[in-house]
């Protein structure tokens, strides 16, 4: 019940904020998005609960000093106030005592709140990355997301920490100011009040340009470490084809964009301090005008005290509405970030809806009419594809390239989903398997080998759930003639192969890899132009190794040297997203007018 009350206080607060700064299209969708976001963090409640009564003690503390002015000036200053300025003395003594105890709760207790929800988000983001579906990554680059992952997020944090310490603190010191006013002269307080209506336009104003810009920056920052990861990742080719401007120029584009964005907003911010000032001026004047001619006539009704102590909570109570004026700009930002950190964490994950498993499986491999296309295209990638792989047998897949040879192997994993027809394992409907069960029957070797950046040692362990020996790891290396390279490194199995395996070459990390796959030991394995980019040496260690791992497995090959494949126990021809032949090397070359026997002759030339 607690949680749920605080929830619902820092929601007032921030209502009435985003009341005042949100058009009416805008107002209830930002309210709900503010609202979902501190329901998300409602389990670190009492962090913020210690710092909401942390500020209110702050802000009453200054208050009340602010009111002590009046008495102060009055009785202190008068003969034989002194004893009451020791009183006062003490209590000043005391009331500063008792704020600095309420800066500490407020402050250190809301910045554990705010790391707590850097913590929270992106463990839930990263959580939802490694089960997103492959189309998603298909249309979103990695550096958008982790643009998301760690900018956005840090735009979140202030709006949970920060954010709430300024509404709340100078919310209530507001609050406390008025007060005074109100005790020490209702009439003029009146005035002030008056002018709260000509500041709310202006917020108004100003916080719809803020969300504007902040969500034109935050895009902006994704596109930026897109940029920048691309070079980084690609510097080899940058450098070689003399690229180096036009990556530059790339990069300059949407830095200064971001860059214009970022001026806006600033622009914006520095403009809402001048102008709250400026009306603050005008109030100023006009009250000094009244006080004059009215207020300290024969009869008037302000003392000296009560002046000075007016005066100075009307003076003071424009920092913290220029404060609550620029925590909007916060807000906002924090806002656009929600909806993007809302949009992954609502994503739908990859569809697991199999219930059934397989404990151990033949593994004959069955396509029965099926036919698949990409997400917003109507062109099938495949068309009607059916055959059925025997168990033991090795299947290869050649054709053109886009004729679908490694859309097929991916449905084979369920990376995507067949839009009709059928795919069976031992006569059981794939679709009904779950994820993990089914691809625990499934390894993948593929021509851009994916290593993680850790040792030999645990790149070829990762194959593997559980504990792995050592003997085991060191078995998987040898079938994978990996082992000599391995030992001649001075770290031997502890090298560190770098980001993608890049201290390896790549004949190295494709051996790591068929190592790694070794170890899994599954029934069906998937090698995707395992050999293709590799020279003859390397070819040789690594398709002597591939022979190995394909030993009583049911293989899919995709190839386009063909002479690998010649072996194979059946080839299938692709073109077009369809299977237009099928047999064995040697009936296939004898057909001169097939394609097979045109793309093997165009092999050996």
């Amino acid at each position: 019940m607690l949680t749920v009350n605080l929830v619902k206080l820092c929601l007032i607060y921030q209502k009435a904020i985003i009341f005042m700064t949100a058009s009416a299209n805008v107002k209830e969708k930002t309210y709900k998005l503010y609202r979902r976001l501190l329901w998300e963090v409602r389990a670190l409640w009492y962090l913020l609960a210690i710092s909401v009564v942390g500020s209110i003690i702050y802000s009453a503390c200054d208050a009340y000093a602010m009111y002590l002015i009046k008495p102060l000036l009055n009785k202190g200053f008068t003969p034989g106030g002194g004893e009451f300025l020791k009183g006062i003395a003490l209590l000043f003594l005391l009331l500063f005592i008792l704020r600095g105890v309420g800066s500490f709760l407020s402050s250190y207790f809301m910045g554990k709140l705010g790391a707590n929800v850097v913590y929270q988000f992106r463990k839930k983001m990263f959580s939802r990355f490694l089960d997103l579906p492959a189309n998603y990554y298909d249309k979103t680059s990695s550096g958008k997301l982790l643009s998301k992952l760690l900018y956005n997020v840090d735009q979140v944090t202030s709006a949970t920490g920060s954010a709430i310490i300024t509404v709340v603190q100078d919310g209530a010191f507001v609050i406390g100011l008025i007060i005074v006013m109100l005790v020490t002269s209702w009439q003029l307080s009146i005035i002030v009040l008056l002018v709260a209506p000509f500041l709310a336009i202006f917020i108004t104003w100003i916080s719809k340009r803020f969300r504007h810009y902040s969500r034109n920056t935050q895009s902006a920052m994704g596109s930026v470490t897109h940029a920048a990861e691309e070079a980084l990742v690609n510097y080899r080719e940058i450098r070689i084809f003399g690229g180096q401007a036009y990556q530059q120029e790339k990069f300059d584009k949407n830095l200064k964009y971001t860059y214009k964005q970022q001026l806006r907003t600033l622009l914006l911010d520095g403009l809402s301090s001048p102008v709250v000032q400026f009306i603050g001026a005008i109030v100023i004047a006009v009250i000094l005008f009244i006080v004059a001619s009215y207020g300290l006539k024969n009869g008037g009704w302000l003392d000296a005290g009560g002046f000075v102590a007016f005066f100075a909570s009307m003076m003071a109570i424009l920092k913290p509405i220029k404060n609550l004026t620029s925590v909007n700009a916060t807000i906002q930002k924090a806002i656009a970030a929600t909806e993007d950190i809302f949009d992954i964490l609502d994503s739908q994950p990859e569809p697991d809806n199999g219930t059934k498993t397989i404990a151990k499986v033949k593994a004959q491999v069955k396509f029965d009419a099926v036919s698949f296309n990409y997400a917003g295209t109507t062109q099938k990638a495949l068309n009607n594809i059916s055959f059925t792989a025997e168990s033991g047998q090795m299947i290869a897949l050649v054709g053109r390239s886009g004729g679908g040879k490694s859309t097929l192997v991916n449905l084979i994993a369920r990376f995507y989903q067949p839009t009709s027809g059928v795919i069976t394992i031992d006569g059981v409907n794939t679709a009904e398997l779950t994820l993990e069960n089914l691809r625990s029957h499934i390894s993948l070797v593929s021509q851009h080998v994916n290593l993680f950046d850790d040792s030999i040692y645990n790149n070829i362990a990762y194959g593997k759930e559980g504990d792995v020996s050592q003997e085991e790891v060191l078995a998987a290396a040898k079938a994978a003639n990996a082992l000599e390279f391995i030992e001649r490194l001075p770290n031997g199995f502890d090298t560190v192969v770098g980001q993608n395996g890049f201290n390896l070459s790549g004949g190295q990390r494709q051996r790591v890899a068929i190592a790694r796959a070794i170890l899994k030991d599954a029934p069906i394995l998937l090698l995707d132009e395992a050999t293709s980019a590799l020279d003859n040496e390397s070819e040789r260690a690594v398709q002597q190794a591939l022979n190995r791992l394909m030993e009583n497995r049911t293989t899919f090959v995709v190839a386009h040297r063909l002479t690998t494949v010649e072996h194979a126990d059946r080839i299938i021809v692709m073109d077009g997203g369809e299977i237009v032949e099928t047999g064995v090397h040697k009936t296939l070359v004898e057909k001169e007018s097939g394609l097979y026997a045109k793309l093997y002759q165009q092999s050996l030339s």
